[in-house]
């Protein structure tokens, strides 16, 4: 399944001054010290945590002008959210003729993630005087999806797809003082693993002693566009939660992207409405880690085409829950 510390997506573009996220941290919650913290975050190497999990995934969109009906995937994310969608691979006409065309898809996707800590690594690409944990992750699974495309409230198309999927992904922790951080990722891409991806700066994922504070600032160039972000965690309750590997109490954590800003605007398109709602949520118990994590994102926009004069509407949402299986 799809890790928890994921980029924004265009979904942040749409919601331009969206101030998603905010709040303190729960009532009556003591945060853990220093100690505690690299308990909740254990790096030891030959560690390994396996989670089952699922997602769900629905989106849509209605355009409406001048176009014939040659069609194109193109891949959409908000936040959690990825989804490939056909859209509409508009071409001159002799003579404008108004459409309007519909794409609905929905997908279910689950799979097993194995998660190890299989050593270290120093140096470049982070700071000479680094020594990051590397957590590698393996994950496999099944997919199905159902795709109808309309023309003019007309059925034109109507497939169901099946697949199978498998990644292998390693992210870079240290676990220092009181605060985690993660440093960068690597990929695996067909066999080969690709360079490490140092980010500009280490998230903080988790800081002793607080109940709110901020993971990174986030600068991103999506679909053509440029924006930047805070990522805010704040500790909200310690609570008692079951899942497939047994009952434990655990800290939970509520990360939201705020302080949203359009650096570069996408070229020639207005969002005339928009509305996003995206958290990540994560419970950690001491010597485990993560235990389950959920995300959530639900995305409405309206649009029009500058150039073209063509509007339209998207409309996403998705769901994803993993637990810890053993």
């Amino acid at each position: 399944m799809k890790k928890i510390w994921i980029g924004i997506g265009i979904a942040v573009i749409l919601a331009l001054l969206s101030g998603c996220g905010g709040g303190g941290g729960g009532p009556g919650v003591t945060p853990p010290q220093a100690g505690d913290v690299a308990r909740l975050f254990p790096l030891t190497q030959g560690q390994t945590l396996t989670y089952d999990g699922s997602e769900t995934q629905h989106a849509y969109m209605k355009i409406t002008g001048a176009f014939t009906l040659g069609l194109a995937k193109r891949k959409l994310q908000a936040g959690p959210l990825s989804l490939d969608i056909p859209l509409p691979k508009f071409s001159p006409l002799k003579r404008a003729e108004t459409h309007t065309y519909e794409s609905i898809r929905d997908e279910t996707n689950t799979g097993t993630d194995i998660n190890t800590i299989i050593g270290t690594h120093t140096g470049d690409p982070f700071p000479a005087n680094i020594t990051a944990a590397i957590e590698e992750t393996h994950g496999q699974g099944n997919w199905n999806s159902h795709e109808v495309e309309k023309m003019d409230g007309s059925v034109v198309s109507d497939q169901t797809y099946s697949g199978n999927w498998e990644d292998w992904t390693r992210d870079f922790y240290t676990n220092e003082n009181g605060e985690v951080k993660m440093w960068g990722w690597q990929e695996k891409v067909n066999s080969d693993w690709g360079p490490i991806q140092a980010y500009p700066e280490p998230w903080l994922l988790f800081k002793a002693g607080e109940t709110s504070w901020k993971v990174a600032h986030i600068e991103e160039d999506v679909e053509n566009a440029v924006f930047s972000a805070d990522l805010m965690a704040n500790l909200v309750a310690k609570e008692t939660i079951t899942v497939p590997a047994g009952t434990f109490t655990c800290y939970k954590v509520v990360y939201k992207y705020t302080n949203v800003k359009l650096e570069t605007p996408p070229q020639n398109v207005q969002v005339t409405s928009w509305n996003l709602s995206s958290t990540i949520t994560v419970w950690l118990a001491l010597d485990k880690g993560i235990v389950k994590s959920e995300n959530k994102t639900t995305l409405t926009a309206s649009f029009k085409d500058l150039e073209s004069g063509r509007t339209g509407s998207i409309s996403m949402s998705s769901t994803s829950t993993s637990s810890l299986k053993q």
